[in-house]
């Protein structure tokens, strides 16, 4: 019993390193982006470059705290690392953001996945509470709503962060179907 613990914390240690360096990746590719669209258009009012630069400065010192054992601090700072731009982007362009809501999937399959149920459904509630608080004030001009990405052209640049984000939960699922998959071929040996 105690070998079967150690291994699932082992195991979990593995997919939280495995999400980390998927996420550190995805925030390279962010960081391209970004930079690509400073290029192209200097005045681009999308998640400032410094922001997604720490952000990348914070996955890879969660990635090497992951790494010392510390599963469940490495968790919930990599929840917190994709919250708080995610909490930004609802303040800055409102709860109706289509990279924001993906992320709120992405922060919610994290939490079920690395922290359990009752986690997920904490950060769920927390998401909800937060865009129904922003949209109230924004609608009631009580907080200022930068709404101008609505009256722009749709550019590239979105789709491929869409994408990624979209990525990246697909991976979170297939680690979730795989795990079950183990899971139920374990379940039918034991049960032979």
């Amino acid at each position: 019993l105690i070998n079967q613990a150690s291994a699932t914390k082992q195991l979990a240690a593995r997919k939280l390193q495995a999400v980390t360096t998927i996420s550190i990746i995805a925030m390279l590719g962010l960081n391209t982006i970004r930079i690509y669209d400073f290029i192209i258009n200097p005045y681009n009012q999308g998640l400032p470059l410094y922001a997604t630069f720490i952000l990348l400065l914070f996955l890879l010192g969660i990635w090497q705290l992951g790494r010392s054992g510390k599963t469940t601090l490495s968790a919930w700072l990599l929840i917190i690392t994709y919250a708080l731009p995610t909490m930004f982007c609802f303040y800055q362009w409102g709860a109706d953001l289509p990279a924001a809501i993906l992320m709120t999937v992405l922060i919610m399959m994290l939490a079920g996945i690395f922290l359990g149920l009752k986690s997920a459904l904490v950060v769920a509630i927390a998401f909800a509470s937060s865009m129904i608080v922003f949209s109230y004030l924004q609608v009631n001009q009580l907080i200022a709503l930068d709404s101008n990405w609505r009256q722009q052209s749709h550019q590239l640049a979105d789709t491929l962060a869409y994408i990624l984000i979209i990525g990246i939960i697909f991976l979170l699922a297939a680690i979730i179907v795989r795990e079950n998959k183990k899971a139920l071929a374990k379940a039918d040996q034991a049960a032979q």
